[in-house]
């Protein structure tokens, strides 16, 4: 029985859900590229807090 449903998951169509660039839930580039730049800063300023060194 187990090995009967094993075949039959291999035998489902898998269906393609389309991918989609405007939703609600999604923000525009540019905010994802300021928050890895915000990101990218702080990790800076906090890798200089650390070391003692002055990056800027």
């Amino acid at each position: 029985m187990f090995e009967r449903a094993l075949e039959q998951l291999d035998q489902a169509p898998q269906l393609a859900l389309p991918l989609t660039q405007d939703h609600a839930l999604i923000r525009p580039a540019a905010e994802y590229g300021e928050l890895f730049s915000l990101g990218a800063r702080q990790q800076l300023n906090q890798s200089s807090l650390t070391t003692g060194e002055n990056k800027e």
